[in-house]
């Protein structure tokens, strides 16, 4: 498998990243400087020749807690930053997982690891996912934050036999989503695509529909965090059912 590395420029983030992933002898050859920030990078697999993307980026959160994530990109309504509305790019959920699993076991650091939903541009026709050091312009300077990225970088590329885990969708649940990054952690389950809660409104059959089939890896379950769905239980129980796929409350598979 043939992955690219990309750093924007104007990401403060990406270019620290960029400098460790040098001082770790990375194959320049996969790095990629693009000019423009890596949310609006649409179609970027038009000029750049790879099977998966990986956008070193920063992440930012009016919380301004110090966190290392990773998600995959896509948007379940309007674009609000970068992308198409209502679109979902391929994604390879096996790579997710392994991203962060090796961010969890690389992490030394005073910093919470976490995944996020799916949101946000840009719009490719390959998977990708982004790495983030978050959030405020103090983490995107620290070195050893940019350490950690750098390393689990070269950690999710050297990898060359990739586990084989069941497919899954999630719904439900806050942005930094903590009962799916249980799933990554402690289940044989990885993770397409997240459809958080304050998304729920927009959720229909189209693009449930989407998900499975960008997923490129095939999709084996749907797994919702029932609470997390607050008003919107009886609607997500009601689109979901219309597919022949299992359906799983997080609560009762973590309870395994």
């Amino acid at each position: 498998m043939k992955y690219a590395v990309i750093i924007s420029k104007k990401d403060p983030a990406s270019l620290n990243i960029f400098e460790h992933l040098k001082k770790l002898n990375f194959p320049e050859k996969d790095i990629y400087i693009i000019q423009e920030k890596s949310i609006y990078s649409d179609n970027l697999n038009q000029k750049i020749n790879a099977d998966f993307f990986i956008f070193a980026t920063k992440h930012k959160s009016s919380s301004l807690k110090k966190t290392l994530s990773v998600h995959n990109p896509g948007n379940w309504s309007k674009a609000e930053l970068g992308g198409r509305d209502s679109t979902l790019p391929p994604s390879k959920a096996s790579i997710l997982k392994l991203a962060y699993l090796e961010l969890k076991k690389n992490n030394n650091l005073d910093y919470e690891v976490s995944g996020e939903v799916t949101h946000h541009g840009p719009f490719l026709n390959k998977p990708s996912l982004f790495i983030e050091i978050g959030s405020s312009k103090l983490q995107w300077k620290d070195v050893e934050a940019a350490k950690v990225i750098a390393k689990t970088i070269n950690s999710i590329v050297s990898t060359t036999n990739l586990e084989k885990y069941k497919t899954a969708i999630g719904f439900g649940g806050g942005h930094y989503m903590p009962s799916f990054n249980k799933v990554l952690e402690r289940t044989e389950y990885s993770l397409a695509y997240v459809c958080p809660k304050h998304q729920l409104q927009n959720l229909n059959k189209e693009i449930i529909e989407q998900a499975i089939k960008n997923s490129v890896e095939p999709v084996e379950a749907f797994l919702v965090e029932w609470k997390g769905l607050g008003a919107y239980k009886e609607k997500v129980q009601n689109l979901l059912e219309e597919f022949n796929i299992p359906i799983i409350r997080i609560k009762k598979l973590l309870k395994k």
